[in-house]
């Protein structure tokens, strides 16, 4: 074939795809609509219509879940399309050229907006719970009472709770998590927990998070027990992480005379395994996260962790909350009985922030 014929053909296939799928290129007066900052911020892309539907592509920099919102030449806001899932990097989505009312619309231009939901998650983190009269000195020993208050704002609120697995899915753009999410960890493991906290949480069927010190299960006298916490395990609301085995105990997180780096790293392995094997072997469930309590998380220290293969690791932090891209590391709020009520309240508060992330221009495709 000759080469002017092959250029032909070439350019035949382009523009029978392109009518096809009524995609075509925005010029002139279609880029009215936007504000020349607007041109600055913004990726802007026509779309044409085909048998009164409409293709719309757009970008997005991050995992989110948000709504297309549509527009006629006046501004007016004649559709909302709803976006369970927008993923990172190009997405379709089909619009029926109709309004909110199901009127099919005849205008020939529209702009839209994606708007999307960024998540600024908080963590709550508690050590004990024990009623008024015991142990009261005991900053980290909540009252049942003030339990049971912070799960009734996160219901009052219309918040879900999400595991710290879920919410390092988020965090790590491996997932989202539920609707206005909120993080609830219990950690060590204390009887405490089992005697007046795991009720409460059922009675307010809210998920949450317990992490083990696996060494101390059924040793310590202030600890739970297996049993006790197979019983926790069958609410069906607990993800389980760990501590490690033996590794709280002082000295451990550092090398002992003589101690290579090497076989430094390979006892924080084999302790976080221990531990794993022990929750494996008593609740038949893998375990992917890891908390630290002390101030021993260093890069070493983490990387061992985490060449152990655990998915994701807890810091706590009275400052951060979780944003997305923050890899595998959640961070804990502590909450202990001088903490502020009016806190927590601030933090539920300021969970969900809705950001226009792309805009775009459709248009009938008139040639």
């Amino acid at each position: 074939m000759k080469f002017w014929l092959k250029i032909i053909l070439i350019q035949l296939i382009i523009f029978v795809a392109i009518f096809t799928l009524g995609i075509f290129f925005i010029e002139g007066d279609v880029f009215d609509f936007f504000t020349p900052d607007d041109l600055k911020t913004f990726k802007v892309i026509g779309f044409g219509a085909k048998n009164n539907s409409y293709k719309i592509y757009f970008d997005s920099p991050i995992l989110a879940r948000g709504k297309i919102k549509i527009y006629n030449e006046v501004n007016d806001l004649v559709r909302e399309i709803n976006l369970e899932r927008i993923k990172k990097g190009t997405n379709e989505v089909t619009w029926d050229g109709r309004d909110n009312d199901g009127n099919l619309l005849t205008e020939d231009r529209y702009r839209f907006e994606v708007e999307a939901e960024l998540y600024h998650i908080p963590v709550f983190l508690f050590l004990d719970i024990k009623p008024p009269g015991v142990d009261d000195q005991n900053i980290y020993a909540l009252y049942p009472q003030t339990l049971d208050r912070i799960l009734e704002l996160i219901k009052e609120g219309g918040f879900q709770t999400a595991t710290a697995g879920e919410i390092a899915d988020y965090v790590g753009e491996r997932n989202l998590p539920p609707p206005k999410p909120v993080g609830l960890i219990f950690i060590d493991g204390y009887k405490g927990f089992f005697n007046d906290g795991a009720g409460l949480l059922k009675a307010y069927d809210m998920k949450f998070s317990l992490f083990l010190i696996t060494g101390y299960i059924g040793v310590r006298p202030e600890m739970m027990n297996w049993e006790e916490v197979r019983a926790i395990s069958q609410l069906g609301l607990a993800e389980f992480g760990i501590e490690g085995h033996k590794i709280p105990d002082n000295g451990f997180w550092s090398q002992k005379p003589g101690e290579s780096l090497e076989q430094y790293k390979s006892r924080i392995i084999s302790d976080v395994n221990a531990a794993r094997e022990l929750v494996g072997k008593n609740l038949n469930t893998g375990v992917e996260g890891f908390l630290w309590k002390a101030k021993q998380n260093n890069s070493l220290n983490m990387a061992a962790v985490r060449q152990s293969g655990i998915k994701y690791q807890v810091l706590i932090n009275y400052d951060l909350v979780n944003e997305i891209g923050q890899g595998d590391i959640v961070y804990a709020y502590p909450v202990s009985k001088t903490t502020d009520i009016k806190e927590i309240e601030k933090r539920l508060n300021n969970i969900v922030e809705k950001k226009i992330i792309f805009k775009g221009v459709l248009q009938e495709n008139n040639e």
